[in-house]
């Protein structure tokens, strides 16, 4: 008993240190975002920013090529650091390392013989930059995704440690040194030029958290010699379940900005994007909090401690309700901030788009606190069944409010609040049942 209330006191401790230094981390991360923005747009214009995002969601796409080994990995290396066994945690690392890299090798070497035959002009519906360009373009963005989808599973170790807040120093480095390399451009319109400074931010970024990272826990670097083709297995075993999540969930949102430019025009996904961002506080600022629960509910679970995994889901619903409070501010003061952030009427989302996304943004942080949770304790198969569902809709809902009801930007983000729908009834079902058992 006062093991078990030590654990938990310690675990709430961590908890509370890293939610704190995440807020700090992020707030610097999203200040250095919403200026990118700006500055980025200033440099392509409205048309080849809305390509350059439609490039950015596509190419996210590559990150669902690691079957899972990311998450099947952060549970089983928090699994193995929970009973302190250091020779499993050094085995799962590196061999969720060299199974990455086999991976990637193998889409490297996969888009250098597609690249080349496609039309690319034809895939993004513009004739304002050329097909050699755009190839160009895809060319080296790809290749840095895939290197550094291979680096950025460090993020997935340091969740397994329980250290989710350094999680975030990627993404600060890597919008500090995008945005210093956008001010020496500055009156360079050139796509292609943006692409190669993002890369090279991208990449460097990645390797030096790692080295940051291991070289304060030199144990756990990564070795050929702790390979082991079992703990591949282990690994796939659970992380199969968070592959199909994983590229459900991310064709759901990639596709979203290839419809827009489909359906609509290549503007529309710049208006979409930076109305997005703007209520994606809510979502960003509630991950915060919510994913350094996912390796506590892990661990939690592991030693049994429930009461402590109850007590952590209804004081994430009151967190939620202060959320809530947020998202009805948001929508109502949703066009002065874009006035004041990007200039006078730049870019105007509308009511119906702006309330659409803040029922949005409160739906996707209702289920991101079950689903945190069941994906902690590996119960996946109804999730996956949902996420599949999820993918399937997303495409015959956005053609049917846009094409025959003729709502525009409003009915993208009408399918997409109706798709998060499923999860959001279920999970909580599914966490509660589990709970009482």
């Amino acid at each position: 008993m006062v093991i078990s209330e030590l654990n938990a006191k310690l675990r709430t401790q961590n908890l509370n240190k890293q939610i704190i230094l995440s807020f700090i981390l992020k707030i610097l991360s999203m200040a250095l975002g919403f200026l990118v923005i700006p500055k980025t747009l200033s440099i392509l214009g409205d048309n080849q920013y809305g390509i350059w995002l439609t490039i950015l969601s596509v190419v996210t796409w590559l990150v669902t090529f690691d079957v899972g080994i990311g998450n099947g990995l952060r549970n089983k290396l928090t699994e193995a650091l929970s009973v302190d066994d250091i020779i499993t945690s050094q085995k799962l690392i590196s061999t969720a390392y060299i199974a990455l890299g086999c991976i990637g090798l193998f889409i490297i070497v996969l888009t250098v013989c597609i690249y080349p035959f496609l039309n690319w002009n034809v895939v993004f519906n513009t004739k304002l930059i050329t097909n050699s360009e755009l190839g160009l373009t895809m060319f080296v963005i790809t290749i840095a995704i895939i290197v550094n989808f291979v680096i950025s599973i460090i993020n997935q170790v340091m969740n397994a440690f329980q250290l989710a807040a350094y999680t975030n120093i990627l993404s600060v480095l890597q919008s500090f040194l995008f945005l210093s390399f956008l001010y020496i451009l500055n009156y360079n319109h050139d796509l292609f030029t943006v692409t190669k400074v993002y890369s090279s931010c991208l990449i460097f970024s990645g390797l030096f958290v790692s080295f940051f990272f291991f070289n304060n826990k030199r144990e756990y670097i990564p070795r050929l010699k702790f390979f082991e083709i079992k703990k591949v297995k282990e690994i796939l075993k659970l992380g199969g379940g968070f592959f199909i999540i994983q590229i459900a969930t991310v064709f759901m949102f990639s596709i979203t900005s290839m419809l827009i430019i489909q359906l609509l025009k290549p503007a529309d996904v710049t208006t979409y994007n930076v109305a997005f961002r703007l209520f994606s506080i809510l979502t960003l600022v509630f991950s915060l909090i919510v994913t350094p629960y996912w390796s506590a509910f892990t661990e939690a679970n592991r030693k049994g401690d429930f009461t402590w995994i109850k007590n952590a889901i209804f004081k994430l619903h009151i967190v939620l309700g202060i959320f809530i409070l947020g998202a009805l501010l948001l929508i109502l003061f949703h066009q002065s901030i874009l006035d004041l952030w990007l200039g006078k009427n730049k870019v105007v989302p509308g009511w119906s788009v702006a309330i659409t996304m803040g029922i949005y943004a409160i739906i996707l942080n209702w289920s991101n606190i079950y689903s945190h949770y069941l994906n902690g304790i590996g119960k996946l198969r109804l999730q996956t069944i949902i996420a599949v569902v999820q993918a399937i809709a997303i495409i015959p809902l956005c053609l049917l409010f846009t094409n025959y009801f003729s709502f525009g930007l409003f009915g993208i983000m009408l399918s997409m609040a109706l798709c998060m729908l499923p999860f959001a009834i279920v999970g909580p079902i599914i966490t509660y049942k589990t709970l009482k058992n």
